[in-house]
């Protein structure tokens, strides 16, 4: 299964509820992962702000995007609820990271 963001939704500082495909909800803070040169403009909350879904992730328009693996690693569950998709992706993308797979 090929892991997408479907939307996206502003919520504070740094911080997006996202929704995977399989309606997956999940709340990310990126508030400490902005580094490097291509996130520089992102430090500036309202050019933060202008995110858009592009090709299955958030993207900015300087060309910034960060990969919906990542972004689904990083995040955190939203309610109390999971679902077996929520499970099995956890396990794949846990798996991908704590291997060194994907960096």
């Amino acid at each position: 299964m090929i892991l997408e963001v479907t939307h996206a939704t502003y919520l504070d500082g740094y911080k997006l509820k996202l929704v995977f495909n399989h309606t997956i909800e999940r709340v990310v803070d990126l508030a400490h992962e902005l580094e490097g040169e291509i996130f520089e403009p992102l430090h500036d909350i309202d050019y933060f702000r202008s995110f858009f879904i592009d090709c299955g992730t958030i993207s900015w328009k300087n060309g910034a995007d960060i990969a919906p693996e990542y972004l689904f690693f990083i995040s955190q569950r939203v309610g109390e609820k999971i679902s077996d998709d929520e499970v099995e992706m956890e396990n794949k993308v846990s798996g991908l990271y704590s291997l060194g797979n994907v960096g």
